[in-house]
């Protein structure tokens, strides 16, 4: 057998890097065929540019202000790569149903701050305001200025997916004329800031919520009390930090919460007669119910002049037909009123939920809702 030589090792190994070295070149031909035919990619010269003129004959045929090509980056990606990437992000975020969209609105009570249709109310308007999905999911887990925040399990990301299709749906409001309460510079500190962070949306200037959750239930109003329910609430309140409301802050709500208490225990109000026999008599149980819906916070929830609030309007409420969740409808008489006062989560009107109200239980007697029956039948 014969032994391969020094020189025929080295021979063989020079065609193996032979070999490869065409291989290379193959290779990168073909990636410029592919740069070139892909989009964005230069496309190969004309047949007539190939042979070029030189010399005096290239400087007369060659533009005077030509700028050089751009050069084309070559990419083996369609040019349609990233919108691709983009409709899939947009489809994860889901495009909402905002029909759905347009009961949770009601039902989370957003219309208390934004209004009935997104035009705003105590905070700024969302109708049409062009925000995506996700900007309001942002929002509504980590809020910014007076805005509390809502969990998960408040609030879900598809419910704000949702409310947000709705909203979208709808016109932007030209210009917004922000809700305005009736407290002023002199009312409690307490009082003042509850209109402030806009507690005042949902518990008006707060006497029905002391009343309700204090009075009857023999509970001590103390600061730390208020600051677990502002920090930790319970059910569908959202909470506040203490960026937004301060231990401080909440030492001067507590304050003002106490006086109220104290107020209502003092307060020894006339009880109207039930039977209203006349004319005269239904009218001071009217005017003796105003006094009640002052006195219970109802007018902090109940507009009385039709405009969008919390809860539906006294305004032309009695004797009209009312929509109630699950298709049923009912006939705003005395004994609906009534009950709907003294047990608030009887009967659930459409676009609200339980649990809004709160729920007076004996802390009302039946002689002080009829009074309030009738104040609302003067509303007209």
């Amino acid at each position: 057998m014969r032994t391969k030589s020094y020189g025929d090792v080295r021979s063989a190994t020079s065609q193996r890097r032979g070999q490869l070295l065409a291989l290379s070149l193959i290779g990168a031909a073909l990636l410029l065929v592919l740069a070139a035919c892909a989009p964005g990619g230069s496309p190969a010269a004309p047949a007539a540019e190939q042979a070029k003129p030189t010399g005096a004959a290239a400087a007369a045929t060659q533009p005077a202000t030509s700028a050089p090509a751009a050069t084309a980056v070559p990419t083996l990606l369609p040019a349609t790569a990233t919108p691709a990437k983009d409709a899939v992000v947009v489809a994860g975020q889901g495009s909402g149903d905002a029909a759905n969209g347009k009961q949770f609105w009601a039902q989370r009570n957003c219309k208390g701050c934004h209004g009935d249709n997104g035009e705003g109310k105590f905070a700024g308007p969302r109708a049409g305001d062009g925000r995506s999905a996700a900007d309001w999911i942002k929002q509504v887990r980590t809020p910014r200025a007076n805005m509390p925040a809502y969990s998960t399990a408040q609030i879900s990301d598809t419910v704000i997916t949702d409310m947000n299709a709705y909203m979208q749906t709808l016109p932007k409001p030209a210009s917004l004329t922000p809700m305005t309460t009736t407290v002023t510079a002199s009312d409690p500190a307490g009082l003042q800031l509850m209109a402030e962070k806009r507690c005042y949306a949902c518990h008006g200037n707060g006497q029905g919520l002391v009343k309700a959750r204090f009075v009857d239930q023999n509970r001590e109003i103390t600061t730390e009390v208020l600051l677990k329910q502002l920090r930790t609430p319970a059910r569908f309140m959202p909470s506040y930090s203490a960026t937004q409301v301060t231990d401080a802050q909440a030492a001067q709500i507590a304050d003002y919460m106490k006086t109220l208490a104290a107020a209502i225990k003092a307060s020894t109000p006339v009880t109207p007669t039930a039977t209203a026999a006349t004319p005269a008599a239904a009218k001071g149980q009217a005017e003796a119910g105003m006094g009640y819906a002052k006195q219970f916070g109802c007018v902090g929830c109940h507009s009385v002049d039709g405009s969008a609030m919390a809860g539906p309007t006294f305004k032309g409420l009695y004797g009209s037909n009312v929509d109630l969740e699950g298709g049923a409808s009912v006939k705003a008489d005395d004994a609906y009123l009534q009950e709907s006062i003294q047990k608030p989560n009887a009967k659930i009107v459409k676009s609200f939920f339980a649990g809004i109200m709160p729920d007076l239980g004996s802390g009302i007697s039946d002689q002080q809702a009829q009074a309030l029956v009738e104040y609302i039948k003067t509303l007209r």
